[in-house]
């Protein structure tokens, strides 16, 4: 009993702090070892999915930009680029999307050590959980590359790699700040609960694709060691290779860093409301409250009244509560947002 106590007693004063993730501090290293075996095989499926479809569509950019029956090909280089860089962008940013989208309420949906290193250092996965995800991702690179190989024609050609004219220095910073968008874009959409966390996938996704238009032409856009590692094993190992273990993790911790300033600086009283639904906190311009009419129904009146629409993400469809309601949610907001800003 004392020991639920604490936990509850934790659990509201992480919520007072702006903390909506909930875990438990005491018992031993391993005592969830069986469910995070469980989350580690979704981790290995979705990492497969990932960059199986990612890597694929990659794969066959390469292919199509080898086969040029045109005598005049040369002429369309910088055309070809643009939209072979764009193929790739695409490619990943939207495997990532419908990946993380399906597995995203069953492992977390990380597909990505570094990104799995950044919860680990803001306490959201345990260090076995820690392990555990990053083999099944190591190891799902490794699968997913296999795979293509026996599927695709020609040799494998999805390692990323520094291009010319991009130093080790320019590479090593490049994925660190990409990586750092990417993980940011996690720790803010996903690991932090609001009311649009159902739609984090969306914002991961186009974090990866824009940081991929970004860096694909100077270093591959990696911003996961797993990714690198993969085709690496399949293939061959670069001198560049380490590049792809430290940016990436530099990356992580600058992120993390960050995350931890706007955390300990209470981010959400700097722009109070931003994520609220509740149309009385929206600009009243044009629709300032006339004097009332003493004549008026209540019906007339609740006419009057703007009434709340709430989409609801499991089932799909549209809600509109009567303004009873809405003054009761109203106030029911307003009592938690006033607690959780203390």
């Amino acid at each position: 009993m004392v020991s639920q106590r604490n936990q509850q007693q934790d659990s509201e004063i992480n919520e007072a702090n702006g903390y909506f993730y909930h875990f438990t501090k005491d018992g031993p290293l391993f005592q969830n070892l069986k469910v995070d075996f469980i989350a580690a095989s979704g981790e290995f499926m979705g990492t497969v999915m990932f960059l199986l479809i990612g890597l694929g569509a990659i794969q066959a950019a390469n292919i199509i930009s080898r086969d040029k029956p045109d005598p005049f090909a040369k002429s369309k280089e910088t055309f070809e680029k643009i939209l072979l860089s764009l193929y790739a962008s695409s490619s990943m940013g939207l495997s990532l999307l419908f990946s993380c989208w399906v597995f995203f309420r069953a492992t977390g949906a990380a597909f990505n050590p570094n990104v799995s290193f950044a919860l680990l250092l803001v306490g959201i996965i345990s260090p076995a959980r820690f392990i555990l995800y990053c083999f099944a991702q190591f190891s799902a690179s490794i699968v997913a590359c296999l795979l293509l190989r026996g599927l695709l024609p020609g040799p494998l050609d999805v390692s990323t790699k520094l291009r010319p004219g991009t130093n080790a220095a320019q590479g090593l910073f490049i994925e660190g700040f990409i990586t750092c968008a990417l993980v940011l874009s996690v720790l803010f959409l996903a690991a932090e609960k609001h009311r649009a966390t159902y739609l984090a996938p969306l914002g991961i996704g186009l974090t990866l694709f824009a940081c991929h238009l970004f860096a694909v032409a100077f270093t591959g856009a990696s911003m996961n060691t797993a990714r690198s590692f993969g085709p690496a094993v399949v293939t061959t190992f670069s001198t560049e290779h380490w590049i792809y273990w430290l940016g990436p993790t530099f990356g992580s911790l600058l992120a993390v860093g960050i995350y931890a300033f706007e955390k300990r600086f209470k981010y959400w009283r700097v722009n109070q409301g931003q994520d609220t639904d509740i149309p009385s906190e929206s600009p009243d311009i044009f629709m300032q409250n006339s004097a009332p009419n003493p004549a008026a129904t209540k019906e007339q009146a609740a006419l009057n009244q703007a009434p709340i629409i709430q989409t609801c993400p499991s089932i799909g469809h549209t809600m509109m509560k009567e303004n009873k309601a809405l003054r009761t949610n109203e106030l029911t907001f307003g009592k938690s947002h006033v607690e959780e800003m203390v």
